[in-house]
Formats: C-alpha cells, structure tokens, sequence
C-alpha cells in the first residue's frame, strides 16, 4: 500500500488536504496491524473482554483502510478516463 501510494501520488495531485491525510492515516494504520497490533494485544487473546475491543479496533481500522482504497479506486477510474486507457476492472 505504501508504495502504491507513493506512486499515485507522483502522477495525481489533490487540492484537498484531507485526500493525503486519509491516505497517511490508512498507511500508518496498515503498518501497525501488519507489525505491531497483534504483538502489542496479545494478552488482549486470552479474555472475551479484550478479544471484543481487537474487534472493535480492528472495524475501526477497516473502516479508514476502506475509505483509502474506495478514493483510490476513484482516482483510477478517473485516471483511465482522462487519458483514455481501457480499464478491465470497470
């Protein structure tokens, strides 16, 4: 997702802020499920109580790495449109 991001970035420019904000977000979010959430909550596996709250961490995350990936499929298309590239995934 990072360098996806950094490529998109290098051809697509947002006047709005809370575009790359969102997509910072998303990055940083993405980075600690893949290295940190489940060795930081580890102790969280062995009650009901704690499994319930990854849950709930875990939705919250999805939800900010699912706005990322929806702006992003947007700008593709957008993108395709513009310069009049056929997109199989349309």
């Amino acid at each position: 997702m990072g360098q996806l991001l950094k490529q998109l970035s290098k051809h697509v420019a947002s006047d709005d802020d809370s575009v790359s904000e969102r997509f910072s977000t998303a990055l940083k979010k993405r980075n600690y499920v893949m290295h940190e959430f489940f060795l930081v909550r580890n102790s969280d596996f062995k009650t009901l109580e704690g499994r319930m709250r990854m849950l709930a961490e875990l939705t919250s995350i999805e939800q900010i790495l699912d706005s990322s990936r929806i702006t992003i499929n947007a700008t593709r298309i957008a993108m395709c449109r513009t310069l009049k590239i056929e997109d199989e995934w349309d």
